[in-house]
C-alpha cells in the first residue's frame, strides 16, 4: 500500500464504521469500499490543489483579503462539484464571521522613574506594540508590576499574581509558562495550556490591569527569532465581533519586550534581581511579584475596519438507517494564510504552501474518496475550511459560538493542518 493512502484509510475507517455496542471492542476491519474509495487520493492530484492555492495569483491567501476570497469560491467550487450539500447559513456554503481588524501606524513607550528623566524606549528594537483592537488608539500611563508569568495554577499550588493589586496598572510579565520534565509541575500540554496569551489576557483583565508588557526570554528567542516578529507586526490583528464590540480582553493594551529591555527597567527601580533569577524562581515554582516603581506611558495608533470573512461548509449525509445517522464527524482545515507583507528576497507574497495549502488540498481529495464509497458514510461527514485561523483560531472559535449543525451530534473533529 502506497505511504500516503494509510492515513487516508484510517480517517475513511473512522468515520464510516458504525459505532461498537457498549461493552464490545471497536471492529478491526475497514468498511466495504473503504479502500477502492481511498485509492482516488492521489499524490498528484493533492499537488496539483497546492499549486493552485499556493500559486501567486492567491496572493498568500490573507484573511478577508482578495486572494482568500478567489481560494473561497474555488474550494466551495470544489465541493459543490463533488456532489456535498451547502452547510453554511441559510443553506448557503458560507458562514461569514464579524472581524475587526488593525495594525500599528505609530507607537512609543516611555519610561517613568520615581527619580529622573523618563526614558524613550525604541519600537522596533526595545518593544513592539500590538495594535489596540477596542478603540484603534490609547494612551495610558501606569505604574509597573512584575508578576512573573503571570499564571495561577492552583493545581500546582503555583500563583504569580499573589499579594500584588494590578487595579490601573500594567502587567510586566513573562511569556509562555514554567516547563518541566516532572508529571507535578507543569508538564508538556498544562504548560501550553497555560502559555496561552488570550487566558493570561482575561486572568489581567479581571484583576483590572490596563496593559500588558510581555518580557521575551531564551526560550522565547529560540521558539519565534526577534526578526521573525518584527516581520509578524506587519501583518493585520484581528478579533472576532459581538454586536460590534471586541471581548473585554482585548481591551488590555499589550506590546512585548526585548529581555534586555526588561533588565533596564529592573536596574530604573533600583532592583537588585536579574532577569535570569526572576526567571529561575518562577520555573523552580518560587514566583515573586513586585511593585516596580516605575511607571510607563504607553501610545498606540492603528486605524481599525471591519470585515466579514467566510467559513466554508459542506455536508455528506449517512445512510439513512444507519445507527449512528444523528451522529457527524467533522473534518477541519484552514484556508487563510499570511497573504502580502515585508518583501523577503524581493517576494513579498507568504504563499503558504505548507500552511495550509497542504491540508486544504487533502481535505478535498477525502471529500472526493468520500463520495466515491459504494454507500453513505455511517455517520454525516462535514467539511469545514475555516477562515482568521492566522489570527488566532478566529474562524473556529465563531462556528463553536454560532454553529450551523448541532455541536451536540459532532463525535470528531479530523485537523488536517501541516504548517
Amino acid at each position: 500500500m502506497p505511504a500516503p493512502l494509510f492515513p487516508a484509510l484510517t480517517l475513511l475507517a473512522l468515520a464510516v464504521s458504525p459505532a461498537p455496542p457498549p461493552g464490545t471492542q471497536p471492529a478491526d476491519a475497514i468498511a466495504p469500499g473503504a479502500a477502492a474509495a481511498a485509492a482516488v487520493i492521489r499524490p498528484e492530484a493533492i499537488s496539483a490543489q497546492v499549486r493552485f492555492l499556493a500559486s501567486d495569483l492567491l496572493e498568500g491567501r490573507g484573511t478577508g483579503a482578495r486572494g482568500h476570497e478567489l481560494a473561497v469560491a474555488y474550494v466551495s467550487t470544489q465541493l459543490q462539484a463533488l456532489g456535498l450539500e451547502p452547510a453554511g447559513e441559510n443553506g448557503t456554503w458560507l458562514q461569514f464571521v464579524p472581524l475587526r481588524a488593525a495594525r500599528v501606524t505609530a507607537a512609543s513607550l516611555e519610561l517613568l522613574p520615581s527619580r529622573g528623566k523618563p526614558v524613550a524606549l525604541a519600537s522596533g528594537m526595545d518593544f513592539i506594540a500590538f495594535p489596540f483592537l477596542g478603540t484603534g488608539q490609547a494612551d495610558v500611563t501606569a505604574p509597573l508590576a512584575f508578576v512573573g508569568y503571570g499564571i495561577q495554577a492552583p493545581e500546582y499550588g503555583y500563583d504569580d499574581l499573589a499579594g500584588v493589586d494590578l487595579k490601573g496598572k500594567i502587567a510586566v510579565l513573562f511569556q509562555f509558562a514554567p516547563l518541566t520534565p516532572r508529571t507535578d509541575f507543569f508538564p508538556g500540554l498544562p504548560s501550553a495550556l497555560h502559555s496561552d496569551l488570550r487566558r493570561k489576557l482575561e486572568t489581567l483583565q479581571r484583576r483590572g490591569a490596563v496593559g500588558m508588557l510581555l518580557v521575551r526570554t531564551p526560550r522565547s528567542e529560540r521558539v519565534q527569532p526577534w526578526d521573525q516578529v518584527l516581520v509578524a507586526r506587519h501583518f493585520e490583528s484581528m478579533a472576532l465581533l459581538d454586536g460590534g464590540q471586541v471581548q473585554p480582553w482585548q481591551t488590555v493594551l499589550r506590546a512585548v519586550l526585548q529581555g534586555e529591555t526588561f533588565q533596564r527597567i529592573l536596574q530604573l527601580a533600583g532592583r537588585s534581581e536579574t532577569l535570569a533569577q526572576l526567571l529561575a524562581a518562577c520555573d523552580s515554582g518560587r514566583p515573586r511579584a513586585l511593585e516596580l516603581g516605575v511607571s510607563a506611558r504607553l501610545r498606540i495608533t492603528s486605524p481599525l475596519r471591519t470585515l466579514r470573512s467566510p467559513n466554508v461548509a459542506a455536508r455528506l449525509p449517512a445512510a439513512a438507517r444507519s445507527p449512528s445517522a444523528a451522529e457527524t464527524v467533522v473534518y477541519t482545515a484552514h484556508l487563510d494564510h499570511l497573504g502580502i507583507g515585508d518583501p523577503v528576497n524581493g517576494d513579498a507574497i507568504y504563499n503558504g504552501a505548507a500552511d495550509n495549502a497542504v491540508g486544504v488540498a487533502t481535505l478535498l481529495e477525502v471529500a472526493r474518496a468520500f463520495t466515491r464509497l459504494p454507500e453513505p458514510p455511517k455517520r454525516s461527514i462535514v467539511f469545514l475550511l475555516v477562515t482568521a485561523e492566522e489570527k488566532g483560531l478566529l474562524g473556529s472559535e465563531y462556528f463553536v459560538a454560532h454553529p450551523t449543525l448541532p455541536l451536540d451530534r459532532i463525535v470528531a473533529d479530523i485537523n488536517v493542518d501541516s504548517g
